[in-house]
């Protein structure tokens, strides 16, 4: 008797244990899903968003448990060992092969998380631009106590987005129009120290994309989303609201500086709404882009919220070169991911900085302003 209750036993815990193993599995196969196609179809886009730390959380829980209910896992009688065969099994491969995946998304999100709290820009060289551009749209900004002179001290040119005018915006803009011409274009704002020569905001037409039909679940993703952000430090929000998503377009006047030329600089925000789908964001947006580049010329940098991942097929698509072939690839240092958002947690790098050929990145930063569900971005250019 006892013998059969044994295998009973061990019976059951290989069942759970081969449970335990397939979710791992099957975990570990969403994740490998995201990566390899990111948002390159509507569903992909989802897992690709789950970070890495989540996927690798859930795949060691249940690796971890599966190697503890295997047979043979732990301490054993005489009697069971006699009906048990160590051996390299396939299952036992899987999970060690698991662990070692977990271990590794777990380690890699942790040194993300470290990047993205590096040190602060130093002083700047005279002959390079420095750039900052913030996303400074969520309400807990308007009581903000800081000043962007004060927040980006040696910037030529800052690149923010506020919502609503008021005290709240007069105080963060406080010190810099003594330096800087300020000015505004809907919520997309722009503080230069050159000479503003040319300001015109574009609306990129994206706001049909919200009424496209969606799988039901989808649409009540809001009330997961509202119950689950506070707690990483976003801003609860209203999904649905129409977003054309927008592009600054800028020339100014550096000829008189250490530049010595013309700068133009494209200051985009593109829909936050997370039930859209980022190709087809992507694809609109770049198509309007291609437009405006044939007619002004291309950009020297493009910068901005685009509320699309680094590392993603859509991302791909925006920063490909334009329709003179000038603008060029993703500028972050060593091409490494530098998460900007959520800002209190910062997870997924969102917040891009694209510069041309005829240019190229000296410093890149991303700052923990204290406010906003964005970090700053902050950028030195030297030009070729």
């Amino acid at each position: 008797m006892p013998l059969r209750s044994g295998r009973t036993i061990r019976r059951l815990r290989k069942l759970l244990a081969s449970a335990a193993t397939l979710a791992a599995l099957l975990l570990a196969l969403g994740w490998t899903a995201g990566r390899l196609w990111t948002d390159e179809h509507y569903w992909s886009q989802f897992l690709f968003w789950i970070p890495g730390a989540a996927w690798g959380g859930a795949v060691l829980l249940f690796a971890a448990f599966a190697s503890i209910l295997a047979p043979g896992a732990g301490r054993v009688s005489e009697k069971e060992a006699q009906h048990t065969r160590p051996r390299w099994s396939i299952g036992r491969l899987a999970r060690l092969g698991m662990l070692g995946l977990a271990t590794g998304l777990v380690t890699q999100t942790l040194i993300d998380r470290v990047l993205a709290s590096g040190a602060a820009p130093g002083k700047r060289a005279t002959d390079h631009l420095r750039v900052a551009q913030w996303n400074m749209s969520s309400p807990d900004v308007w009581s903000w106590e800081g000043t962007l002179a004060e927040t980006f001290p040696d910037a030529q040119l800052v690149l923010f987005s506020y919502a609503i005018a008021g005290p709240g915006f007069e105080h963060a803009v406080t010190g810099l129009e003594e330096t800087h011409e300020i000015r505004r274009s809907n919520i997309l704002c722009v503080a230069s120290a050159y000479p503003i020569t040319r300001r015109e905001l574009h609306a990129l037409a994206l706001a049909d994309l919200a009424t496209e039909s969606r799988p039901a679940f989808v649409d009540r993703f809001q009330d997961w989303y509202n119950a689950v952000a506070p707690r990483f430090g976003v801003s609860r929000r209203e999904f649905g609201a129409v977003e054309d998503g927008l592009l600054l377009e800028l020339e100014l006047d550096a000829r008189a500086s250490p530049l010595r030329r013309a700068l133009r600089v494209w200051f985009i925000d593109l829909p936050s709404d997370p039930r859209l789908s980022r190709m087809k964001i992507a694809r609109r947006a770049r198509e309007a882009m291609d437009r405006l580049a044939q007619a002004q010329g291309d950009p020297d940098l493009i910068m901005g919220d685009f509320n699309i991942p680094r590392g993603s097929a859509s991302l791909r698509v925006l920063a490909g070169g334009l329709a003179g072939g000038r603008a060029g690839g993703l500028v972050a240092p060593s091409d490494r991911v530098t998460p900007s958002w959520p800002r209190a947690m910062p997870t997924l790098h969102i917040d891009h900085s694209l510069v041309s050929p005829g240019a190229r990145s000296r410093g890149y930063w991303t700052i923990d302003t204290g406010v906003s569900d964005h970090r700053a971005q902050v950028i030195d250019i030297e030009f070729r």
